[in-house]
Protein backbone atom coordinates (compact mmCIF):
# COMPACT_ATOMS: atom_id res chain seq x y z
CA UNK A 1 0.00 0.00 0.00
CA UNK A 2 2.70 2.72 0.55
CA UNK A 3 3.27 2.57 -3.18
CA UNK A 4 2.59 5.51 -5.83
CA UNK A 5 1.47 5.00 -9.33
CA UNK A 6 4.62 6.92 -10.46
CA UNK A 7 2.63 7.37 -14.04
CA UNK A 8 -0.02 9.77 -12.02
CA UNK A 9 3.50 12.00 -10.25
CA UNK A 10 4.80 13.92 -13.41
CA UNK A 11 7.06 16.31 -13.31
CA UNK A 12 6.04 18.28 -16.23
CA UNK A 13 3.41 21.02 -15.07
CA UNK A 14 2.35 22.68 -18.65
CA UNK A 15 -1.25 22.10 -17.78
CA UNK A 16 -1.15 24.45 -15.24
CA UNK A 17 0.23 27.52 -17.37
CA UNK A 18 -2.83 28.02 -19.79
CA UNK A 19 -5.33 27.85 -16.65
CA UNK A 20 -3.55 30.42 -14.83
CA UNK A 21 -3.44 32.37 -18.04
CA UNK A 22 -7.16 32.16 -18.45
CA UNK A 23 -7.92 33.30 -15.06
CA UNK A 24 -5.71 36.61 -15.26
CA UNK A 25 -6.95 37.18 -19.04
CA UNK A 26 -10.86 37.40 -17.42
CA UNK A 27 -9.84 39.34 -14.45
CA UNK A 28 -7.75 41.35 -16.70
CA UNK A 29 -11.15 41.75 -19.05
CA UNK A 30 -13.49 42.15 -16.07
CA UNK A 31 -11.46 45.42 -14.33
CA UNK A 32 -11.02 47.09 -17.75
CA UNK A 33 -15.09 46.59 -17.93
CA UNK A 34 -15.37 47.90 -14.85
CA UNK A 35 -13.01 50.98 -15.67
CA UNK A 36 -15.06 51.69 -19.11
CA UNK A 37 -18.34 51.16 -17.47
CA UNK A 38 -17.72 53.93 -14.92
CA UNK A 39 -16.32 56.39 -17.24
CA UNK A 40 -19.09 56.13 -19.65
CA UNK A 41 -21.65 56.14 -16.96
CA UNK A 42 -20.13 58.49 -14.51
CA UNK A 43 -23.23 60.76 -14.03
CA UNK A 44 -22.44 64.34 -13.92
CA UNK A 45 -25.30 66.31 -12.70
CA UNK A 46 -24.67 69.21 -15.73
CA UNK A 47 -26.54 66.64 -17.94
CA UNK A 48 -29.53 65.72 -15.65
CA UNK A 49 -30.95 68.54 -14.89
CA UNK A 50 -33.44 70.23 -16.89
CA UNK A 51 -32.99 71.82 -20.14
CA UNK A 52 -34.01 75.89 -20.08
CA UNK A 53 -36.76 76.05 -22.82
CA UNK A 54 -37.95 79.42 -23.98
CA UNK A 55 -38.97 81.12 -26.82
CA UNK A 56 -38.29 84.75 -27.32
CA UNK A 57 -39.04 87.64 -30.40
CA UNK A 58 -36.89 90.00 -31.47
CA UNK A 59 -37.35 92.96 -33.22
CA UNK A 60 -36.60 96.48 -33.60
CA UNK A 61 -38.02 99.54 -31.89
CA UNK A 62 -36.86 103.29 -32.38
CA UNK A 63 -34.53 104.83 -29.41
CA UNK A 64 -33.31 108.42 -28.90
CA UNK A 65 -30.73 109.42 -30.64
CA UNK A 66 -27.64 110.70 -28.02
CA UNK A 67 -26.86 113.88 -29.61
CA UNK A 68 -29.92 114.77 -31.48
CA UNK A 69 -32.63 113.60 -29.40
CA UNK A 70 -34.88 112.11 -31.98
CA UNK A 71 -36.15 108.84 -31.90
CA UNK A 72 -34.61 107.57 -34.81
CA UNK A 73 -32.37 105.41 -33.55
CA UNK A 74 -32.68 101.14 -34.10
CA UNK A 75 -32.37 99.25 -30.83
CA UNK A 76 -32.97 95.70 -30.63
CA UNK A 77 -35.98 94.39 -28.57
CA UNK A 78 -36.15 90.78 -27.09
CA UNK A 79 -39.70 89.89 -25.55
CA UNK A 80 -39.96 86.81 -23.85
CA UNK A 81 -42.69 85.16 -25.18
CA UNK A 82 -42.88 81.39 -23.38
CA UNK A 83 -41.07 78.82 -21.74
CA UNK A 84 -39.67 78.69 -18.43
CA UNK A 85 -38.40 81.12 -15.53
CA UNK A 86 -34.81 82.08 -16.61
CA UNK A 87 -32.57 83.89 -13.95
CA UNK A 88 -29.72 86.32 -14.83
CA UNK A 89 -26.74 86.74 -13.08
CA UNK A 90 -25.41 90.75 -12.94
CA UNK A 91 -24.75 93.56 -10.38
CA UNK A 92 -27.45 95.78 -10.40
CA UNK A 93 -26.62 99.51 -10.54
CA UNK A 94 -23.29 99.02 -12.13
CA UNK A 95 -21.85 98.05 -15.71
CA UNK A 96 -21.50 94.16 -15.45
CA UNK A 97 -21.37 91.50 -17.42
CA UNK A 98 -24.50 88.98 -17.44
CA UNK A 99 -23.74 85.43 -15.86
CA UNK A 100 -25.81 82.09 -16.66
CA UNK A 101 -27.51 83.35 -20.07
CA UNK A 102 -24.66 85.36 -22.36
CA UNK A 103 -25.63 87.44 -24.75
CA UNK A 104 -23.83 88.11 -27.53
CA UNK A 105 -23.95 90.50 -30.86
CA UNK A 106 -21.78 90.13 -34.06
CA UNK A 107 -21.76 93.21 -36.49
CA UNK A 108 -22.10 92.54 -40.10
CA UNK A 109 -17.67 92.11 -40.32
CA UNK A 110 -18.71 88.98 -37.91
CA UNK A 111 -16.79 90.24 -35.39
CA UNK A 112 -18.45 89.36 -31.91
CA UNK A 113 -19.10 91.34 -28.63
CA UNK A 114 -20.57 90.39 -25.37
CA UNK A 115 -23.33 92.42 -24.23
CA UNK A 116 -23.11 93.39 -20.64
CA UNK A 117 -25.71 94.89 -18.59
CA UNK A 118 -26.72 98.46 -18.56
CA UNK A 119 -26.73 99.92 -14.74
CA UNK A 120 -30.39 100.54 -15.08
CA UNK A 121 -31.22 96.83 -15.22
CA UNK A 122 -32.98 95.61 -12.58
CA UNK A 123 -34.01 91.99 -11.53
CA UNK A 124 -32.53 88.85 -12.05
CA UNK A 125 -35.45 86.42 -12.63
CA UNK A 126 -36.88 86.76 -16.52
CA UNK A 127 -40.66 86.13 -16.77
CA UNK A 128 -42.87 85.19 -19.74
CA UNK A 129 -44.18 88.88 -21.12
CA UNK A 130 -40.37 90.93 -20.09
CA UNK A 131 -39.04 93.09 -22.41
CA UNK A 132 -35.47 93.86 -23.07
CA UNK A 133 -33.60 96.24 -25.17
CA UNK A 134 -30.43 95.95 -26.61
CA UNK A 135 -28.76 99.31 -27.48
CA UNK A 136 -25.57 100.52 -28.56
CA UNK A 137 -23.43 103.46 -26.52
CA UNK A 138 -20.14 104.29 -26.22
CA UNK A 139 -18.53 103.44 -23.19
CA UNK A 140 -15.01 102.83 -20.82
CA UNK A 141 -17.01 99.82 -19.78
CA UNK A 142 -18.02 98.67 -23.32
CA UNK A 143 -20.60 99.06 -26.26
CA UNK A 144 -23.00 96.90 -26.40
CA UNK A 145 -25.78 96.85 -23.34
CA UNK A 146 -28.96 95.28 -22.68
CA UNK A 147 -31.91 96.62 -19.87
CA UNK A 148 -35.40 96.29 -19.37
CA UNK A 149 -36.15 99.98 -18.25
CA UNK A 150 -37.73 100.99 -21.72
CA UNK A 151 -36.88 104.78 -20.30
CA UNK A 152 -33.13 104.04 -21.27
CA UNK A 153 -33.82 103.85 -24.67
CA UNK A 154 -36.74 106.00 -24.91
CA UNK A 155 -36.20 108.87 -22.95
CA UNK A 156 -33.53 111.77 -23.04
CA UNK A 157 -33.60 113.29 -19.34
CA UNK A 158 -35.51 111.14 -16.94
CA UNK A 159 -34.82 109.70 -13.14
CA UNK A 160 -33.31 106.31 -12.06
CA UNK A 161 -33.11 105.72 -8.37
CA UNK A 162 -33.81 109.60 -7.51
CA UNK A 163 -30.88 110.87 -9.94
CA UNK A 164 -31.36 112.15 -12.87
CA UNK A 165 -30.57 110.49 -15.91
CA UNK A 166 -29.83 111.75 -19.62
CA UNK A 167 -28.28 109.65 -22.34
CA UNK A 168 -29.88 108.32 -25.20
CA UNK A 169 -28.43 105.63 -27.69
CA UNK A 170 -26.24 105.78 -30.71
CA UNK A 171 -26.76 104.00 -34.05
CA UNK A 172 -25.42 100.62 -34.76
CA UNK A 173 -23.33 99.85 -37.92
CA UNK A 174 -26.02 99.76 -40.65
CA UNK A 175 -26.15 96.10 -42.05
CA UNK A 176 -27.27 92.37 -40.73
CA UNK A 177 -26.11 91.37 -37.36
CA UNK A 178 -26.60 88.18 -35.29
CA UNK A 179 -27.89 88.11 -32.00
CA UNK A 180 -26.73 85.07 -29.62
CA UNK A 181 -27.99 84.00 -26.37
CA UNK A 182 -26.62 81.08 -24.62
CA UNK A 183 -27.37 79.40 -21.34
CA UNK A 184 -24.23 79.15 -20.60
CA UNK A 185 -24.79 76.46 -17.38
CA UNK A 186 -26.22 74.24 -19.87
CA UNK A 187 -24.68 75.22 -23.13
CA UNK A 188 -27.34 75.28 -24.79
CA UNK A 189 -28.30 78.15 -27.41
CA UNK A 190 -32.14 80.03 -26.65
CA UNK A 191 -31.52 82.55 -29.54
CA UNK A 192 -29.82 82.39 -32.37
CA UNK A 193 -31.32 85.00 -34.78
CA UNK A 194 -30.47 87.86 -37.34
CA UNK A 195 -31.46 91.47 -37.42
CA UNK A 196 -31.26 94.14 -40.15
CA UNK A 197 -30.39 97.45 -38.19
Amino acid sequence: MGKYNSSLLREDDKGVSPVIGVILMVAITVILAAVIGSIVYDTDTKYLEKPSQAAFETSTVNGIHRDTEEMTVPVIKINKVAGDTLSQEYEEGVHSGIKLNKVYLFDPDGNKYEVNNSDTMEGSIIETGESFYIFHFEHDDGNYWMTNNKKRVKKADWEFEGQPRGSGVEPFKSGKWRLLIVDDKRDLILVDTKIEL
